[in-house]
């Protein structure tokens, strides 16, 4: 039941934004948008609920490159 309220309220501050958005003509591609992540990769890092962290591929890639000086 809590998930179904917190889904509400998450798409009423979605249709919010996106109205204000629109009266402001700045548009959104949907076809590119994705909502209800439990996580996303966002300039290098994992942002979730939680926590944000960086991406381990980023950390293997700079780890590798310092072994290798």
């Amino acid at each position: 039941m809590k998930k179904l309220k917190e889904k509400k309220n998450l798409n009423q501050h979605l249709c919010c934004m996106l109205e204000v958005s629109r009266k402001k003509m700045l548009y959104v591609n949907l076809k590119e948008c994705t909502f209800f992540m439990e996580k996303v990769v966002f300039l290098g890092y994992i942002v979730s609920k939680k926590n944000i962290k960086m991406d381990e591929e980023n950390v293997k890639i700079i780890q590798e490159r310092s072994m290798s000086k």
